[in-house]
């Protein structure tokens, strides 16, 4: 049985590495709807969601990993949310039938899947495993977000910038001794728009880390030394950013 509306995307950005994970929710399908899929196809690198532009789509995310983000009417933006695969994205604009509300961009290589609203409703419907494992996802990823409100709400602007570093270094990082570079390039003008903050507020926070020897940086990337004192250092309000699908 045929799935309408579906469509295969590859993104190609920098490079990851390593095989396509298992996926706990697109293996939830049944044979007939997997087999709807067709073959991935290639895209360039470049953001895949504009928000408040694109119509509902639902994405499985097979590899790679992808930034989510905001962006103000003054043109200030804030990321709230990374995604490695395996993970799934859209289901709230496809239920809502809203336009996408987030912007997502690829940060490595990725393969994604994607399907429109008509079509992830009938998968909803047909499918209830795969409702199911969606639903679980969904608890997660809101979880997520409420632990997010409340640091944004309550933590120090170090707090906000260490939360941000160490979900990046999750979702990017290569272990080097007791060391994870985070093979992704971030400014100080990045990191303020990515947690919210204003350049000198990030400044002062990276010229405190870096004085206590827990941060530098070696070319375009960070490295993070002493994971955990940093992560003590965050506080309890931190909330990891970084978000992959599991098994219920």
């Amino acid at each position: 049985m045929a799935v309408d509306g579906v469509r295969g995307i590859v993104t190609t950005s920098a490079g990851v590495r390593g095989e396509r994970p298992r996926h706990p929710i697109l293996e939830r399908l049944e044979p007939e709807h997997r087999a709807a899929l067709p073959p991935a196809r290639s895209l360039p690198a470049e953001r895949l969601v504009i928000e408040e532009q694109d119509e509902p789509r639902f994405f499985f995310l097979c590899s790679g990993s992808v930034e989510v983000s905001y962006t103000s009417t003054e043109g200030n933006g804030m990321t709230p949310k990374i995604f490695s695969a395996p993970a799934v994205f859209g289901e709230v604009e496809c239920i809502t039938g809203n336009p996408m509300r987030e912007s997502v961009r690829a940060v490595t290589d990725c393969e994604l899947i994607s399907i429109d609203a008509p079509a992830f409703t009938q998968l909803t419907e047909r499918s209830p495993a795969f409702t199911r494992a969606l639903l679980w996802d969904v608890a997660r990823r809101f979880e997520v977000c409420i632990l997010n409100e409340r640091l944004l709400g309550f933590a120090q602007a170090h707090s906000r910038l260490l939360n941000f570093l160490l979900s990046s270094a999750d979702a990017h990082g290569v272990r080097r001794g007791d060391s994870i570079v985070i093979e992704r390039e971030h400014s100080q003008e990045s990191l303020a728009a990515a947690v919210g903050l204003n350049r000198r507020s990030v400044t002062r926070a990276l010229d405190f880390l870096k004085s206590e020897g827990f941060i530098n940086k070696e070319g375009r990337y960070f490295v993070l030394h002493d994971l955990e004192r940093l992560r003590r250092l965050a506080g309890e309000e931190t909330a990891m950013l970084h978000h992959r699908s599991t098994d219920p």
